[in-house]
């Protein structure tokens, strides 16, 4: 009979102790969700909007996934945050190797049209860039002297600057091109 009630008394230890620990696993949880409330707004505040594009996607992601990974070293969890950094190093590097090498990344630029000739080049660049799909910003015909002079803001990439420029450069046209400042990333 002692014998009996010992083991019913150490079940109701056990039973007690479990219902602690999911207790306890209910603290993490309001823990880890207080975190990633926190994250969440140091994410949004890394994303601006500027020049009709997005920037601070990329930033904004890994504050989030470095948190998630603090929170897993934090767990105990060594071997997932190990391997969680190591992907997402590799990630960024590769993506940022591949966005250098093939002129992906769209950067806020000016181009100034400047010719002699009495010709639409105003009608001809609005065209041209209805044609690639690139808005512009910051339109604006003037003449000095006898040349007429068009000028236009934009976001491109290397590679569709090199297209507007070919398609506009011709004899007694000359295209300028120049980097926005301010723009910074």
């Amino acid at each position: 009979m002692v014998r009996a009630r010992f083991c019913v008394d150490r079940a109701r230890t056990k039973k007690t102790k479990a219902l602690n620990d999911v207790g306890s696993d209910s603290c993490a949880a309001r823990i880890a969700s207080n975190i990633v409330q926190g994250i969440g707004f140091l994410g949004a505040g890394a994303i601006l909007r500027g020049s009709g594009a997005v920037v601070g996607m990329t930033t904004a992601a890994t504050i989030f996934v470095e948190a998630a990974i603090g929170m897993a070293a934090g767990g105990g969890l060594y071997a997932v945050a190990g391997y969680s950094t190591a992907l997402v190093l590799f990630g960024l590097t590769v993506i940022g190797w591949a966005e250098q090498y093939f002129n992906l990344k769209c950067r806020p630029t000016a181009f100034r049209v400047t010719t002699s000739h009495a010709e639409s080049v105003a009608t001809e660049v609005q065209r041209l860039m209805a044609s690639l799909k690139i808005p512009m910003q910051r339109f604006r015909v003037s003449m000095a002297g006898g040349n007429s002079i068009v000028e236009f803001e934009s976001d491109v990439s290397h590679g569709q600057q090199e297209k507007i420029v070919s398609q506009l450069n011709r004899q007694g046209v000359v295209t300028e091109v120049i980097p926005v400042e301010g723009h910074h990333e």
